[in-house]
């Protein structure tokens, strides 16, 4: 049996900004953070966005919260893994960090999280940044994920990327796509999806779904049509477009 683990950018970012906020700079005590988010940041709008717009987040590349996600992985792992399952059978459990469409299903009755997302906003995806977050590049997101063992579950460590078509096209964009797929198996990377798209397209997408009939996007191990997703899921991947460098 695999046990589904997720979120990992939401609780690294979450535990970076305790971190920071609380214990290094005294801004606001742990009870008052928490009563911040019981009142889903009602009132603390500015310190949302302070928390929204912090440099120090999962999948950048930054010490700090890539350090939390490892050790939060690697004590799952260890927990988990190997324990006996189904006794008459001889099964055991793993684990994998792979969660598909549970980042919004789950976001929708999720409260609010230190890391600036409010009351149902979707939770980050398989072990990608938090959604929007990622803001130094395709390398840096990589550099991120490939930190955490994958060797030590059966299951995946799958890291979801998006990258600009100016960023593959042509013989030096395929090149350049090359790098980072050999970049990520080099550094033993379990699974990559990739995602091609510009924001300026999608919205587009959306607003004239009759213009884009063959769109595809990729969702978390299989493509769907663009039009075939409800607009929560699209404004995600808009989301995620806008942060693209």
């Amino acid at each position: 049996t695999v046990l589904a683990g997720g979120f990992i950018a939401d609780i690294a970012d979450s535990l970076t900004a305790i971190k920071k906020y609380v214990f290094d700079k005294k801004q606001l005590t742990l009870k008052e953070f928490c009563r911040v988010l019981d009142n889903n940041y009602a009132g603390y709008e500015k310190f949302r966005l302070q928390l929204l717009k912090a440099p120090d987040k999962y999948g950048n590349d930054k010490e700090l919260p890539d350090a939390f996600a490892k050790d939060i992985i690697d004590f799952i792992a260890k927990y988990v893994c190997g324990q006996p399952n189904a006794k008459k059978r001889g099964g055991k459990w793993t684990c994998g960090f792979h969660v598909a469409r549970m980042s919004y299903t789950q976001g929708e009755v999720t409260a609010a999280t230190p890391n600036g997302r409010l009351k149902g906003e979707e939770l980050s995806k398989n072990c990608s940044a938090s959604m929007g977050q990622n803001k130094e590049g395709a390398t840096a997101a990589i550099l991120s994920v490939t930190k955490i063992d994958a060797t030590a579950f059966t299951g995946d460590a799958t890291l979801d990327l998006g990258l600009l078509p100016s960023a593959v096209k042509g013989e030096d964009g395929l090149e350049a796509m090359y790098g980072l797929l050999m970049t990520f198996m080099k550094r033993n990377g379990h699974a990559m999806h990739i995602n091609v798209f510009d924001a300026d397209t999608l919205r587009d997408a959306q607003k004239h779904p009759e213009k884009y009939q063959d769109l595809q996007i990729r969702v978390c191990g299989w493509n769907v049509l663009w039009n075939n997703i409800n607009k929560v899921e699209q404004d995600g991947f808009i989301k995620q477009a806008e942060s693209l460098i």
